[in-house]
């Protein structure tokens, strides 16, 4: 099945994104039945209208025949029409993308979080458990030392072991992710990991602490391709106290600890959305995103919702 996009006519004066390009559609046949779906705001609803079986809108058109990919042409701004890569109805595992259509009479508002994480649900639940664990042993270690600008240097064991733990926890979760896409290799490292840097977007995340002076946590900004660990301060500090304790263990800091604690935060939301969130047991980490998604990222759902997991190549 193919999901054309294109910018309506009728919209063609419309100012988006400081241009007047027209607004974004995007058209699906299922059945013989053509639907147009109106982006409203790609981190939010959409709208897919059924603009009715081919014969009847070949019909409204006073064609004999017209095909989906003929009908958006006529539709659109100057005849161009973009087929895109991803197919209505298909989605990449343990990837989240904003994916809430409205089809007109539905019962419900589709959204792939449900999808994702009944597809990987024992390592769901596994992960819950362990972010939810860290979080506990960082409001503990909160209770000693308090998580102001002056406290970011303050090391010690205990907050050496929780910055082990979140840090393999970052490492577990991406991992995971790319052999759930079949990506090949015994012994993983950062220059492996970076590959999902941009897939998972994960430098458009941010953790906010409800409690804490600085305002934003940004743990992967930065993240360098060339220099995959030391481009990752937070990381590049568990790498070297993980190994050598007595001549690094000064960088075992709480705010290092605190950075790490976030990627994980941001690591497991890039795979399952708001759905996550709602899982944690505390209400003092938000997780944002500072940008939004653009709207060739999202997921197209079928009206019956039936969904096709696909593996990305990575």
């Amino acid at each position: 099945m193919i999901l054309y996009k294109y910018k309506a006519k009728r919209y063609e004066n419309e100012q988006r994104n400081k241009e007047r390009t027209g607004r974004p559609l995007y058209a699906l046949e299922e059945d013989e039945d053509f639907y147009v779906i109106w982006i409203y705001d790609a981190n939010h609803i959409f709208e897919c209208q059924m603009y009715g079986p081919k014969e009847i809108v070949a019909k409204n058109l006073r064609v004999s025949d017209i095909s989906l990919l003929d009908y958006c042409k006529r539709e659109s701004v100057n005849g161009k029409v973009e087929e895109l890569e991803m197919t209505p109805g298909c989605f990449h595992r343990r990837i989240w993308r904003p994916c809430k259509v409205w089809y007109k009479n539905a019962l419900e508002i589709f959204d792939i979080s449900k999808t994702l994480i009944e597809m990987d649900n024992s390592d769901f639940k596994q992960s819950i458990i362990s972010i939810n664990g860290l979080i506990k042993k960082l409001k503990e270690i909160f209770y000693t030392v308090y998580p102001s600008e002056d406290n970011q240097s303050v090391y010690g064991h205990e907050i050496r072991n929780l910055l082990l733990l979140a840090c393999m926890e970052v490492e577990t979760e991406l991992a995971g992710i790319l052999r759930t896409h079949c990506y090949s290799g015994s012994r993983l490292t950062t220059n492996d990991y970076i590959k999902l840097k941009d897939i998972l977007m994960l430098e458009d995340y941010e953790v906010k602490l409800t409690f804490y002076e600085e305002s934003t946590i940004q743990p992967f900004s930065g993240w360098d391709q060339n220099y995959p660990t030391s481009s990752l301060e937070w990381y590049d500090a568990y790498n070297k106290t993980k190994h050598d304790r007595n001549t690094n263990f000064s960088e075992a800091t709480l705010k290092h600890v605190i950075s790490a604690l976030a990627a994980s935060l941001i690591v497991l939301y890039a795979q399952y959305g708001p759905v996550f969130q709602q899982k944690l047991d505390s209400s003092e980490f938000i997780i944002l995103k500072k940008n939004d998604f653009a709207d060739d990222d999202i997921y197209i759902p079928l009206k019956d919702n039936n969904w096709t997991a696909t593996v990305k190549s990575i």
